[in-house]
């Protein structure tokens, strides 16, 4: 297409909405176990968050580099691909992704979260938790997707905002490193949600702000190391 710059995005993109719910559906259908056992998981994630001693944070990161993979893989290379052509550079994203996490994951001992459950600990379990629990029915209520066809390292949405929940919970450098490539799919998503006519699209935006303000949240705590 020539000057496809000229065109909305709504014009460019490949797929409506109607297909892009089916081919979630399908996924859903497809990887059902797997979807059971990462929603597990995530309730460990949860009870880890609460704790989080420096293995809490490794095994945490680890876990969830690994849902990165999985969606590179599965959702992207081999379903998402169907219906966009930008998806192997998506797949190569979360790839990215889940090596920052797995570096990450190997300095956890330089990780400075209290035992006892700093605010910003708090914040990012109650992020996380809702990430977890409320996004994959927030499809069904707010834009008519199938029920429960989303969920945190199994699709690209609820896995990056969740990301962003339990990189906000940490402390150091590192972790505003490790916020990019989520932050860059959420604004990706938004725009193809939005131009499809998706309400989730109002959804992310929203959810990555908290991500912030938690991340942001001052920690009363002082005993701890910083995460460099």
């Amino acid at each position: 297409m020539s000057h496809w710059w000229k065109y909305p995005i709504s014009d460019v993109l490949p797929f409506s909405l109607r297909s892009y719910y089916r081919l979630l559906e399908s996924y859903g259908q497809e990887f059902w176990l797997l979807y059971a056992l990462s929603f597990i998981s995530g309730l460990v994630i949860i009870w880890r968050l609460t704790r989080f001693s420096r293995l809490d944070i490794r095994i945490t990161l680890l876990y969830v580099a690994v849902g990165w993979a999985l969606v590179a893989w599965l959702f992207f290379h081999r379903s998402y691909s169907s219906l966009f052509w930008a998806a192997p550079y998506f797949a190569i994203a979360f790839a990215a992704q889940c090596l920052v996490l797995a570096v990450m994951a190997l300095l956890a001992p330089g990780a400075a979260v209290s035992r006892a459950g700093p605010p910003r600990c708090k914040l990012g379990a109650a992020l996380f938790a809702l990430v977890l629990l409320a996004y994959p029915l927030a499809g069904f209520v707010l834009a008519a997707a199938p029920a429960f066809a989303e969920g945190f390292a199994m699709t690209p949405d609820p896995t990056a905002i969740g990301t962003l929940a339990i990189l906000s919970a940490m402390q150091g450098r590192l972790r505003w490193i490790a916020m990019v490539i989520p932050l860059v799919w959420s604004l990706v998503s938004t725009v193809i949600l939005w131009n499809l006519g998706s309400a989730l699209a109002t959804a992310i935006p929203v959810l990555c702000a908290l991500a912030i303000i938690a991340a942001l949240a001052p920690d009363k705590d002082t005993n701890h190391t910083d995460y460099r």
